[in-house]
């Protein structure tokens, strides 16, 4: 589960994370979207605040560079397919 899946589950907002992380809560938005420079102190501190381990914060996840490699791989086997009829 990401940040957001965990904090939603608590049926906690953005600011309330915060609140229970000691962060503010732009760092919450932040770190739900993607978005911004995360710094280790300020990452260790969602981890407690969810009462989570913080490897469960990074389970399951697919991130951009995955992304971009799938469509990248899909791309050539088309073209491989095509070049081969």
């Amino acid at each position: 589960m990401n940040v957001t899946e965990l904090r939603i589950a608590r049926g906690w907002s953005q600011a309330e994370l915060a609140r229970q992380s000691g962060l503010k809560e732009q760092d919450v938005t932040d770190v739900e979207a993607g978005t911004g420079k995360m710094f280790i102190d300020t990452l260790s501190l969602l981890p407690d605040g969810l009462t989570v381990d913080i490897s469960r914060l990074f389970r399951n996840r697919t991130d951009s560079t995955d992304l971009c490699r799938k469509r990248a791989i899909t791309t050539l086997d088309l073209e491989t397919d095509q070049t081969r009829l």
